[in-house]
C-alpha cells in the first residue's frame, strides 16, 4: 500500500513540476518570461551552451524548409524537470542564436494510451494557470503524406505565440521516437511554419 502511495504522489509531483519548470513568472501576460527547464523563446542559445557546443549540434540537427531553420536536440541532465530531452529551434545563421522555439519531450514509445492521459492532465492544469481554453485538434502529421503518423495536438495562443501540449504516434516507416511534447514558439517561427508547410 505505501508503495502504490509512493507511485502515487511521484506521478503528481511530476504534473506539478511540469507547470512549474514552465513558467517562474506568475503572470501569463509575456510569453517570453515562460521557461521550459529554464529556457525560454527570444533568448540567446549561447546563454545556455557554448557555441561549439551549438555548431556540433546543428551539423546533426532536424533542418526545416529552404534551411532557415533547425531543430536541435538536448538531452536533460536534470530528470527534476521533468523532461528527457530539449528541442531548441534556432535560424543556424544567426550569430546570437535566437531562441525561436523550444519543447521539452518524453518518450512513449508504442504508448500513446498513457502520452494521452499525461497530456489531458497537463492541459488542464495548463487552462486552469492561463484561465483559457486549449483548442484540441486529431489528425494525420503533416509529414507523413501517407496520414499513418498521427498526433494528436492542444495549443492555445499567448501574444500570438503558440503553447502547445502534443503526443506524436509515428508511422513505423519513419525512425522518430513517439513522444509527448510541450512546446513554445515564437510568433515569427508559427508564421514561418504556417508559409512553409
Amino acid at each position: 500500500m505505501v508503495k502504490l502511495i509512493n507511485i502515487i504522489m511521484k506521478k503528481i509531483l511530476i504534473n506539478i513540476i511540469f507547470i512549474l519548470v514552465l513558467t517562474k513568472s506568475s503572470y501569463a501576460n509575456d510569453i517570453k518570461s515562460f521557461e521550459i527547464a529554464g529556457i525560454s523563446i527570444g533568448e540567446r542559445l549561447l546563454n545556455h551552451y557554448s557555441e561549439k557546443v551549438i555548431k556540433d549540434k546543428i551539423k546533426n540537427g532536424y533542418f526545416y524548409k529552404g534551411n532557415k531553420y533547425v531543430d536541435v536536440f538536448f538531452s536533460v541532465n536534470d530528470k527534476s524537470s521533468g523532461y528527457e530531452t530539449l528541442q531548441i529551434t534556432i535560424n543556424p545563421e544567426d550569430k546570437n542564436f535566437i531562441i525561436e522555439s523550444v519543447a521539452g519531450q518524453i518518450e512513449y514509445k508504442n504508448n500513446m494510451k498513457e502520452c494521452m492521459k499525461k497530456k489531458k492532465i497537463i492541459v488542464s492544469e495548463l487552462e486552469s494557470f492561463f484561465d483559457k481554453k486549449f483548442e484540441n485538434n486529431y489528425g494525420a502529421h503533416a509529414i507523413d503524406k501517407s496520414g499513418e503518423s498521427k498526433v494528436d495536438q492542444s495549443m492555445l495562443f499567448i501574444q500570438g505565440s503558440p503553447v502547445r501540449v502534443e503526443c506524436y504516434d509515428w508511422s513505423k516507416k519513419y525512425t522518430y521516437t513517439d513522444k509527448l511534447l510541450i512546446s513554445i514558439q515564437s510568433e515569427k517561427f508559427e508564421q514561418f511554419l504556417k508559409n512553409a508547410y
